[in-house]
């Protein structure tokens, strides 16, 4: 819905119906106007992200089939476009295969649009009972026509009737803030540990062409420092200090406790150490993964107070109050 249509359609109504049925125009055709470009843009975004991801499968599959080099397309998610850089870099410094590293990468956001995608399964039962509530006060406006009373009138005409109406939009359009900020599921704001799946992969796929473990380390701290908890790790690897304490470095890294130990026990041999980084790699993404889904179910719960705060009492103000508005007007004539 473009701007000028709300603003026409709002005019239209206050001619019509007067200032609250004006106010109500422009408050619920805001809400729908933007809740059509949010959903527009989000399918946008979505088909340009698969888009992006088909394009590195491409070109990895390019790269594995001898083609010496291949151009990747621009890509605009900033996320996608610097973990594909640290690829590049990564690549470049340690002679790892780009293809691999490329697949990795796709791997880890095929895998995060899934998790996503069930997490928004797991709160779809909430927002529909949601939506349902937001648009039952309509029923209560036509029970009051089936008793006979013009519940329409008794909302636009009357000054309690007009209160309850805007109390009612101000209640419903609190609701649905509240009901988006609990149920939009919120990546890590951590950016070093949201990187250190990828940082353990990019790692094992330099280790698995024979590169030693401190250059390995190294080559991928230049692209994923980790907040240069990495390049820490692998200066004191090259100075020679004990595994166990150069990987303390990434100790207060949450998550990466995983990581230390395998890198611990695994130090002897860079081709272990390159396997058990893979299987700890999938077990961060697969935490993650249970992080959203837990996230979702408690939202759906979190959802019950908007519901119980915001939508009822609107149905209560906006479908029964005129008709109890209207029998008390009739009674006491």
């Amino acid at each position: 819905m473009a701007y000028p249509a709300l603003a026409g359609i709002t005019a239209f109504a206050a001619m019509s119906g007067g200032m609250v049925a004006g106010v109500l125009a422009l408050l619920y055709g805001g809400v729908v106007a933007y809740a059509v470009r949010a959903r527009r843009r989000h399918r946008l975004a979505a088909i340009q992200r698969s888009a992006e991801l088909d394009a590195l499968a491409d070109a990895a599959a390019a790269l594995r089939a001898g083609t010496s080099s291949v151009a990747l397309p621009p890509i605009d998610d900033p996320l996608l476009s610097g973990q594909v850089t640290a690829a590049l870099e990564v690549a470049e410094e340690s002679g790892a295969p780009l293809a691999d590293l490329l697949d990795r990468i796709e791997e880890e956001h095929r895998s995060a649009a899934r998790a996503a995608a069930r997490a928004a399964a797991e709160a779809a039962g909430a927002r529909m009972t949601a939506l349902l509530l937001l648009i039952l006060p309509v029923g209560g406006v036509a029970l009051g026509h089936f008793i006979g009373v013009d519940s329409v009138a008794v909302l636009l005409r009357t000054p309690m009737g007009g209160a309850c109406a805007l109390a009612a939009a101000a209640l419903q359009l609190a609701g649905l803030w509240w009901v988006r900020r609990i149920a939009v599921s919120r990546p890590l704001r951590d950016r070093d540990r949201r990187d250190l799946p990828l940082a353990a992969e990019l790692l094992a796929a330099v280790l698995r062409v024979g590169v030693p473990v401190d250059h390995g380390v190294l080559a991928v701290a230049r692209a994923l420092p980790l907040g240069e908890r990495l390049t820490r790790v692998g200066r004191a690897l090259r100075l020679g200090a004990a595994p166990a304490e150069a990987w303390r470095h990434l100790a207060d890294l949450d998550g990466a406790q995983r990581l230390i130990t395998a890198a611990t026990r695994s130090a002897g041999s860079g081709a272990a150490l390159a396997a058990t980084l893979r299987r700890v790699a999938g077990d961060l993404r697969a935490a993650e993964a249970d992080r959203a889904e837990a996230g979702a179910r408690r939202a759906a719960v979190l959802l019950v107070l908007p519901l119980g705060l915001c939508f009822l009492p609107a149905f209560v103000l906006a479908g029964l109050a005129p008709v109890v508005i209207a029998v008390v007007g009739q009674l006491s004539q």
